[in-house]
């Protein structure tokens, strides 16, 4: 599987609601922007992925 990001709501979540990862905020409008940011560099990178060889599953991980 070719991944584009490993769970990155981990990423958003720790470092701009819980403060437990850098830049450790609390900014509720810093995290959304890191997100839309997140998926627009996820849909890019699927988009690479997609245009390389081979026909495998692509997408991002994310935990339940």
């Amino acid at each position: 599987m070719g991944c584009t990001s490993n769970e990155p709501n981990v990423v958003s979540i720790l470092g701009y609601i819980s403060a437990g990862f850098p830049p450790g905020e609390h900014d509720f409008a810093a995290y959304g922007a890191l997100n839309e940011n997140m998926i627009a560099a996820s849909s890019k990178s699927y988009d690479g992925i997609k245009a390389g060889p081979g026909d495998f599953p692509r997408g991002l991980t994310v935990s339940r």
